[in-house]
């Protein structure tokens, strides 16, 4: 009986880092047409406090059969179609076929007396998913992986994950469903004006699902310092250095991550071993999840072997010693970065930025050259030497 290696040194060949963000511009503001587009239904204010505890939330309700718009001539009655909200094209990125993308909206029961427990998001031509938003669970889903989870206060965040099938401009859109759970995509009926939910929050990424990031007319990311945070640290009541304190609390992310080789902001990251053991260190961590793992031979192709591993923490070993697969390269992606920061790292970025915003002279274009003792101090637990 062949034995496995596990006393094999990993050679770790790449570990290509791509960061998190939300690629639905405008991703609160679904009230600017210039971004978001709809088909049978309208948009209006509330007073629904949104998830994030603020007054933002917005009502989308189906249109009134008598308004309904048809883009076709058909033998029964204008106010059959479909409904629902979409980012308009020339707004959407563009996906590149065989690479995965997630999409999600906050969604909650509307008011009206028929007010749908079900919704839809639908991807490209025949991946989407159905959500009950008063049970908090999927009925349906066609060609791609759905989630759903409850945020207080009868919010839901839902999502769909899938792998593009072709590459062209792409985004996730919100479509009623007649209130049925097991509506195919795109469902055409009689609209009612008593039907509506209330909605909040658009994301579309990269990879699996993150934390939400609000987007304004660039990709959003993850916000872990506000401006006025570091302007009450710093002492600074003015607005005339904003733009220097964003770059500097930019600069200080960059800081943190170059001198503990960890990831501070969310990433989603390839890394590649042309040897490895039993039990793999990933770097850049910390790790929040690992969405597969392959083992990619010579010609580029790739066996998919993520239920032979399992995450333990940032490290990943093998559950199946016996399946690993001599000879070939070993590739995990997974996704990591902080959802809250530990107080002490936060403390040091912001006495980063102090140091920094107060002299100036050892950096250039906010590349620092010399670390503030501060911050070394309290970032230290957190480096990963290399041996």
């Amino acid at each position: 009986m062949l034995k496995y290696p596990f006393n094999i040194e990993n050679i770790l060949v790449s570990a290509t880092k791509t960061q998190k963000l939300n690629y639905a511009l405008k991703s609160q503001e679904f009230d600017d047409t210039d971004y978001w587009g709809f088909a049978n239904a309208t948009l209006s204010t509330n007073t629904i406090p949104s998830p994030d505890g603020y007054i933002s939330a917005l009502e989308l309700a189906v249109a009134s059969p008598s308004s309904a718009q048809s883009s076709f001539t058909l033998t029964e009655s204008s106010d059959t179609g479909l409904h629902g909200m979409f980012q308009l094209w020339d707004k959407r990125i563009q996906t590149v076929a065989g690479q995965t993308y997630t999409g999600s909206y906050y969604v909650r029961k509307g008011n009206g007396s028929k007010a749908p427990d079900i919704i839809q998001l639908l991807f490209g031509i025949d991946q989407y998913a159905n959500f009950n938003i008063s049970l908090g669970t999927v009925t349906k889903q066609s060609n791609c992986t759905a989630a759903i989870t409850g945020e207080g206060n009868s919010w839901y965040r839902i999502s769909i994950t899938m792998t593009a099938e072709y590459t062209e401009r792409n985004s996730v859109n919100l479509i009623f469903c007649n209130n049925d759970p097991d509506s195919d995509r795109l469902p055409s009926y009689a609209g009612t004006t008593d039907a509506n939910i209330y909605i909040w929050g658009a994301q579309f990424e990269k990879g699996g699902l993150s934390s939400y990031k609000q987007a304004d007319t660039t990709p959003g990311e993850k916000v872990y310092l506000t401006r006025q945070e570091v302007k009450d640290f710093i002492r600074v009541d003015y607005t005339t250095d904003d733009t220097i304190i964003d770059m500097l609390i930019s600069g200080a992310y960059g800081a943190f991550e170059a001198f503990t080789s960890r990831s501070l902001r969310e990433y989603q990251i390839e890394a590649v071993w042309e040897q490895f053991g039993a039990s793999v260190d990933l770097p850049y961590a910390p790790v929040t999840s690992v969405s597969t793992v392959n083992y990619r031979f010579e010609d580029g192709t790739n066996n998919d072997v993520t239920s032979v591993w399992e995450q333990v923490g940032d490290k990943i070993r093998v559950l199946k010693p016996e399946q690993v697969a001599y000879g070939n390269r070993l590739v995990v992606n997974y996704s990591t970065g902080y959802d809250v920061l530990p107080n002490n790292l936060k403390l040091g970025l912001l006495k980063w930025i102090a140091s920094n915003y107060e002299d100036r002279q050892d950096t250039a274009d906010f590349n620092v050259y010399e670390m503030p003792n501060g911050s070394k101090h309290l970032w230290a637990e957190y480096r990963v030497m290399s041996l």
